[in-house]
């Protein structure tokens, strides 16, 4: 039985699409925090503005994070399945069951009473 990875693999894919977009919401509201400082008064939304920035950060750290997990748990599952097919699909040809005839023991008694 083989598990599709597929959708794995999308999910890894579609989070490092995730975090390429947090990645460019921390630059841009860097670059807003950046042009705030240059005006008076704005103390208060530039600090509003470093907070979000900072969780945006985090959000991308959790989203490269859950990326990494699904991609090496695709390949690494993959490796498994890999290696347990190598190893035991020769196992069934080899320990195919024979049919097996009909032994007389009638004479096992004479074996026995030696």
């Amino acid at each position: 039985m083989l598990i599709k990875l597929e959708p794995l693999i999308e999910l890894s894919r579609c989070l490092g699409d995730i975090q390429d977009q947090l990645m460019e919401q921390v630059c841009e509201v860097s670059r807003i925090s950046c042009a705030l400082q240059q005006l008076s008064g704005m103390d208060r939304v530039e600090c509003q503005l470093q907070n979000l920035r900072h969780k945006l950060d985090d959000l991308s750290v959790y989203a490269y994070q859950s990326a990494q997990v699904a991609a090496d748990t695709a390949e690494h599952y993959a490796a498994c399945e890999k290696h347990i097919l190598n190893r035991y699909e020769d196992a069934a040809v080899q320990h195919r069951h024979t049919d097996g005839g009909l032994v007389d023991l009638t004479q096992i008694q004479k074996l026995l009473t030696w």
